[in-house]
């Protein structure tokens, strides 16, 4: 049956696509208006990265064969200061289409949507994802929130959990400022010193036998989830989770580097 709406609405899209027409979010490379956002080689490009083993408790990247039940080394033997927790979800490494994908979201408030279904993907392959109580974006501080004019956890950990009929649990608190640790070249020793006892849960709230899982978009060292961790499990959590979208290279290889000396060390 002829629509005039169907119709008007299709001649105004069509007039918009040829002044702004599609283009991909990473590589701006001319797109189909069906496509998702994203040009074919880009999401070739993520698919790439999200593939490779992962260390299931800290997220480092060792390969297959460096791997055994699925732990690295540092995480088999508790090194000292290494960052671990019961389980880990992580997309990819930060870097290239991805990376690219995250700070579009972070800087202009967009592709959540297609951020969120990837670490829903990644959680659906987890092995801890159906045993998870509550979900918990790890907060910002309250002054940032107002200048972005919105908080990126909380919005990635809605997208991810949007399949799973679940919802986001607001439950930590960052009740002081903390420097912005990508703008500083602080040591892992120095950003654990900045962000400890920063973290509060927020009042009322029972967490006795709880699992929780902690959403970020990005590990760099891990210390500013160990503190939230470390807080839910003062506050009686049973286990907790970690899911991110990406984990920075140089932490990956900075671990290597003291797991290297740490086994020169033990000879």
């Amino acid at each position: 049956m002829f629509s005039l709406r169907a119709t008007t609405t299709g001649s105004l899209r069509s007039i918009g696509n040829i002044l702004h027409p599609p283009v991909c979010h990473v590589c701006g490379e001319l797109i189909e208006m069906q496509a998702d956002q994203l040009c074919a080689g880009c999401w070739r490009e993520i698919a790439e990265r999200v593939s490779g083993e992962r260390c299931s408790t800290c997220g480092e990247s060792r390969g297959p064969h460096l791997l055994i039940d699925k732990q690295c080394g540092a995480c088999r033997t508790k090194a000292r200061g290494h960052v671990r927790f019961d389980g880990l979800a992580c997309v990819g490494h930060y870097d290239g289409a991805l990376r690219s994908l995250i700070l579009g979201f972070k800087r202009h408030f967009v592709l959540d949507d297609i951020l969120g279904r990837l670490l829903a993907d990644r959680l659906s392959s987890s092995s801890f994802a159906d045993a998870v109580d509550l979900w918990v974006p790890v907060p910002s501080f309250w002054l940032r929130r107002v200048r972005r004019g919105f908080q990126p956890s909380m919005l990635l950990a809605r997208a991810a959990l949007r399949e799973r009929g679940r919802a986001p649990t607001p439950l930590l608190r960052l009740r002081r400022w903390v420097p912005e640790f990508h703008r500083y070249h602080l040591s892992r020793q120095a950003r654990s010193d900045a962000i400890a006892g920063a973290f509060t849960i927020a009042r009322g709230r029972d967490l006795r036998n709880k699992s929780v899982c902690l959403i970020d978009d990005v590990m760099t060292t891990g210390a500013t989830l160990a503190e939230a961790a470390r807080t839910l499990r003062a506050a009686g959590a049973a286990a907790v989770y970690v899911a991110v979208l990406a984990r920075t290279e140089s932490e990956s290889r900075e671990s290597r580097a003291e797991d290297g000396v740490s086994r020169q060390t033990r000879r």
